[in-house]
């Protein structure tokens, strides 16, 4: 009689383990592939959303609702710089040299009181005033062109108010123009006195004439 040779350990273990079927890596592969497809999906949908929410979002409808308001406007109402405050006023608009000896000399009124704010000189016709600007829709990198008396400057549009001092000659006027935008259109807010306007969407290198009063 023949006797029974016992098996290795290795062939013992291979025995008691499943031989895998022909159709399971298909089905893996299958899994696979379409768990890279949902996440390449969502990852498009959450970019859609994030570009949606990060540009400007203004209807045909609000744009035109925002000219019939601004043409109702017969100034916007800003803030005169007071006296006491006209040399950190200066500092802030970052002038040469001459540009700032040749403004102060416009805005030099030895008769004005200290404490009151500089309006009619008599020596000048130059102004000194507060413009406080904002984007109102999506922050997007919307940038103006401000420009009043010889001063211009570029402003880039933030959520948060960016209050800019700028000379305002006898034409009462202050031009802003777009720059760049990042978006929908440039959406520019400015203070109003007590209030806040948003003024008409403005698209690159289209100009506003802004009537003030101080």
């Amino acid at each position: 009689m023949k006797h029974l040779e016992p098996l290795p350990k290795s062939a013992l273990q291979s025995q008691g383990k499943p031989m895998p079927s022909a159709s399971s890596s298909p089905s893996k592969l299958k899994l696979i592939l379409a768990g890279m497809m949902l996440v390449a999906g969502l990852g498009f949908g959450m970019t859609a959303i994030w570009r949606s929410a990060s540009n400007d979002n203004v209807s045909k409808s609000e744009q035109a609702e925002l000219i019939a308001e601004f043409a109702k406007l017969k100034s916007i109402d800003v803030e005169a710089v007071a006296v006491q405050d006209v040399d950190p006023a200066l500092d802030s608009m970052q002038l040469q040299i001459p540009q700032r000896q040749q403004l102060q000399t416009a805005l030099s009124n030895h008769n004005a009181p200290s404490t009151t704010a500089i309006s009619s000189l008599p020596h000048s016709e130059t102004s000194l005033v507060w413009i406080t600007l904002w984007d109102f829709a999506a922050a997007d990198g919307d940038v103006v062109h401000v420009s009043t008396a010889g001063y211009e400057m570029d402003i880039v549009l933030k959520k948060s108010q960016t209050r800019i001092a700028v000379p305002v000659d006898s034409s009462k006027t202050v031009k802003i123009s777009g720059v760049h935008d990042g978006g929908g259109g440039i959406t520019l807010g400015i203070k109003n006195g007590a209030g806040m306007v948003s003024l008409p969407v403005l698209q690159t290198s289209q100009t506003l004439t802004l009537p003030v009063s101080f």
